[in-house]
């Protein structure tokens, strides 16, 4: 299968190229931030976001939608939906990668804005939702280096508000959707939610001492102090799942008949 990614240098879109080139399937991307550091594409290109064009992805029969610009959740709804359109052009099949956290009344600038993404593009395009993906990122490297600090400040230590699921996991559940998904919302997480402390502990390999920060001043600390990828709104997320409101669709998927096959390969 041919598949252009768009924001195919990020963590999850070379995630994605990287493993669907080891299944045999032909890729190429777009990229705005940094270029590729992986080998295989069979072509990329740089693109901000918004300015795709159909004759830049003119072979691909797949477009992934995965890039985001922290900086702008208007720059990334506005320009990943110019994207979709003009993807449509040439009635390609469309994957939007949404969040977990997406809904109307999320808690977060983040979720409103991928929700709105998602009524924008929903009539093109088969929406994934993933939870917080153990296995790379700069925020999960991040929450890692700080799981072996000797005492971690943790907000909401021991409420359940996180949606994890591992990479592989998700790789696989997303070459299931890539060669026989229905265009639909896909949720992918563990089923089950998990607290702060259980996330740091299963990053660190054992239970962390852990002091719990009050929520209103860990908001205040990250408006005036930003600590690296850890922005305010992953705690605004984070606080807004203490009610979930989706069911994952993991199980599911990994219990499909050719899940075995897609296991075979990772």
């Amino acid at each position: 299968m041919r598949i252009f990614i768009v924001g195919v240098s990020g963590f999850l879109g070379s995630a994605l190229a990287r493993h669907w080139i080891n299944e045999g399937h032909r890729v190429a991307g777009s990229y705005f931030h940094r270029t590729p550091s992986f080998d295989g594409l069979d072509y990329s290109i740089w693109r901000p976001l918004g300015l795709l064009c159909a004759s830049d992805m003119h072979s691909a029969e797949v477009v992934v939608h995965c890039a985001w610009d922290w900086h702008s959740a208007r720059n990334s709804v506005v320009g990943t939906s110019r994207d979709v359109r003009e993807a449509a052009i040439g009635r390609k099949r469309q994957i939007l990668i949404s969040s977990y956290a997406a809904r109307a009344a999320a808690g977060s600038r983040y979720g409103r804005a991928k929700h709105m993404l998602e009524k924008i593009c929903r009539d093109r395009a088969t929406i994934v939702r993933p939870g917080l993906v153990l296995g790379g990122g700069t925020l999960l490297a991040q929450i890692e280096r700080t799981s072996h600090w000797p005492v971690v400040p943790a907000v909401m230590a021991d409420e359940p508000v996180l949606a994890v699921i591992g990479l592989g996991n998700l790789l696989q559940a997303m070459s299931l959707i890539l060669v026989g998904g229905a265009r639909r919302i896909y949720n992918l997480f563990e089923p089950g939610l998990i607290t702060p402390r259980e996330l740091l502990a299963r990053l660190k390999g054992s239970p962390p001492h852990v002091i719990d920060v009050p929520y209103w001043l860990a908001m205040l600390a990250l408006h005036l102090w930003p600590f690296g990828a850890l922005r305010a709104a992953n705690l605004e997320s984070a606080r807004a799942n203490r009610k979930p409101v989706h069911i994952s669709d993991l199980p599911q998927l990994l219990n499909h008949p050719m899940a075995a096959h897609i296991r075979a390969g990772l």
